[in-house]
């Protein structure tokens, strides 16, 4: 695996790279935070992987990437606190596991494995039994 975005990330092209990942940070949730909605729009349209853990959902409900798929964040009250045009709660799946919806992942920050896990399964769907192996040890190892 080769992570390097090669340009700024409003400079990014869809066939530069096969999945946009928005991490995590403080930085999603405050007034000051960077529009990447036509980055992650331009992502979307072309069908590549695009994943959001933790905070960086926001970033994709700001994109309007929640509003006609199944997804998962921090907490509902979270995405409505933090994303005042937030309305696809229908949409939304309480979960403590990441949540794919064609080319869309979303976690909860504390859903770092299944994240990885379901990112790897929309590059790779013919890895589909490993990845499920996979999961079924991470959940022996968190269970202990």
């Amino acid at each position: 695996m080769t992570i390097d975005p090669g340009a700024a990330i409003e400079n990014l092209q869809p066939e530069a790279y096969d999945a946009l990942v928005v991490i995590g940070s403080d930085g999603w949730t405050g007034d000051d935070a960077p529009d990447i909605a036509s980055v992650l729009q331009a992502a979307d349209a072309a069908g590549k992987v695009v994943g959001a853990i933790c905070a960086g959902t926001v970033a994709a409900a700001r994109a309007g990437l929640l509003d006609s798929r199944r997804h998962t964040s921090n907490a509902l009250d979270f995405m409505r606190h933090y994303t005042p045009g937030y309305r696809a709660w229908d949409l939304y799946v309480d979960t403590p596991a990441a949540v794919r919806d064609g080319t869309l992942v979303t976690a909860a920050g504390s859903a770092p494995v299944t994240f990885t896990i379901e990112v790897l399964g929309a590059l790779h769907p013919e890895r589909a039994e490993s990845l499920a192996q996979f999961r079924e040890m991470c959940a022996a190892e968190l269970a202990g």
